[in-house]
């Protein structure tokens, strides 16, 4: 079993919420679990942390942080010796092949490009982090405002979930004399919305 960064920021959260007391406590988890079984993005952030949050650590638990640091340096000492290096990490866990993006483009020239991001891409603590999960596709996207997408301001990417959303929107509406006269509507709609789906090359970024 390996821990991901993603994994280990979970326990440092709690640490950081809890106080010293917590924070001696997941160190010693982390110490006594993780030896061996550390991805080379998770060392990394460990190294990171440890550079920039030294004088914090010292000061909430001097004794613990000074055994947590020792035991990240040996951790990577090990990994060194079995060929990690921070290059290697980037390499490994952040730069992607183009090559299906590449193949996407060559196949549908005149498609523009959309990017989303995950809610892991970027924490905030950063102006920009790097994502090290990457997917594409040929989508299709609602390039107008609807009625249906105002209250929290949706953009839609499938046409079924769009008319299931119109669906709710229209249920109690008092304009329809029966459900024969709201689908009758609800028809008309998706009609009047069809030019305005429009295909597009979608890059997906995620950690």
């Amino acid at each position: 079993m390996t821990f991901s960064a993603r994994c280990l920021t979970v326990l440092s959260g709690i640490a950081s919420v809890g106080g010293h007391i917590c924070r001696g406590l997941v160190t010693g988890w982390i110490m006594e679990h993780c030896a061996g079984a550390l991805t080379n993005k998770t060392l990394w952030c460990f190294k990171r942390d440890i550079d920039n949050c030294n004088d914090y650590g010292m000061a909430y638990d001097a004794e613990a942080w000074m055994r947590f640091r020792a035991w990240v340096e040996r951790q990577e000492n090990e990994a060194m010796n079995s060929g990690y290096s921070q290059k290697q990490h980037w390499t490994a866990d952040v730069i992607k092949s183009s090559d299906e993006l590449k193949k996407l483009i060559a196949e549908n020239p005149d498609l523009p490009v959309m990017v989303l991001a995950g809610d892991e891409a970027n924490n905030g603590d950063y102006s920009w982090c790097f994502c090290s999960t990457l997917y594409f596709e040929i989508t299709e996207i609602l390039t107008v405002e609807t009625p249906y997408d105002a209250e929290d301001e949706r953009a839609f990417m499938d046409r079924d979930y769009f008319e299931e959303r119109m669906e709710d929107c229209l249920c109690d509406d008092d304009r329809f004399a029966d459900d024969a006269e709201r689908e009758a509507f609800m028809k008309t709609e998706m009609r009047k919305y069809d030019p305005y789906w429009k295909k597009v090359i979608a890059i997906y970024a995620d950690n």
